[in-house]
């Protein structure tokens, strides 16, 4: 379901019916202060001014259709009520950035982000403290994005990181033809698939669309029993980066197919 909310100066004092309009909230402004009842529904309300040092801000939820008007909050005379601090500078130059965020609202930020630019390299991206959701790679900084809950009253620390050790696979040969998920998975803008050989032979391991066209052919070789790993930089056989949706790995050796489905999220 939908809800209606109707934004408007204050140019009105008693001529609009919300009822008879079918608006489920007005927000509206200008008078400097916080007026309406945010339990009684359609939900009439002012909120307080931004100027003068206030900078007043409303939080409305929205949830299976209702929404849910929140009493008025306040940035503070510094704007400092929420704010985050990095270390060191996150400016592209550091291989590992800590976040420090500080919430000194009564109020849960539940889809809270943060941006991180870490110095370009290899490597994959660790995060402890919340979730890598993308990245992107530029030639001035790898920049992260990291979804983040965010706590009433809390100060939470999150740390995106790249990870330069090397990845060691244990020489294990495995009994049949095996191709793992890649990861990440989904990935921007690239991701690394690994596979094992139960015996020694021609390899060819290449991703395809949905529809069964071939993009791109990452082994085609001869290669030793055991493990491997092989990365994918999202782009087909031209160099050309292909669009955001899923795709399929597929490996075949030794008369056997493995084939896994991957997601690329720009």
């Amino acid at each position: 379901a939908a809800a209606t909310v109707l934004f408007y100066h204050f140019d009105f004092q008693n001529e609009l019916n919300l009822n008879g309009l079918g608006v489920d909230m007005a927000l509206w402004g200008h008078v400097h202060g916080d007026r309406g009842n945010i339990y009684q529904h359609p939900y009439d309300l002012a909120t307080n001014n931004v100027c003068n040092g206030a900078r007043s801000f409303r939080l409305v939820r929205y949830q299976d259709g209702e929404l849910q008007p929140r009493p008025t909050l306040s940035a503070g005379g510094d704007g400092n009520t929420l704010h985050v601090t990095y270390s060191p500078a996150n400016d592209g130059t550091a291989a590992s950035v800590t976040a420090t965020v500080v919430n000194n609202h009564p109020e849960n930020f539940e889809h809270g982000q943060l941006k991180f630019r870490l110095a370009p390299g290899a490597g994959f991206i660790d995060v402890t403290g919340g979730t890598l959701t993308q990245t992107l790679d530029t030639e001035a900084a790898t920049v992260c994005y990291v979804a983040v809950p965010i706590q009433a009253g809390s100060t939470h620390t999150v740390t995106a990181a790249r990870d330069l050790t090397p990845v060691e696979f244990v020489p294990e040969v495995p009994a049949t033809l095996q191709l793992a998920q890649n990861h990440p998975n989904p990935f921007n803008p690239a991701t690394h698939l690994s596979f094992g050989l139960p015996s020694a032979g021609h390899v060819r391991l290449a991703i395809f669309d949905l529809r069964g066209s071939e993009l791109a052919v990452l082994v085609d070789e001869t290669l030793p029993a055991g493990e491997h790993r092989v990365l994918w930089n999202g782009r087909d056989r031209r160099g050309e980066p292909v669009a955001s949706g899923p795709y399929l790995a597929r490996l075949e050796a030794g008369g056997a197919v493995q084939a896994r489905k991957i997601l690329l999220a720009r």
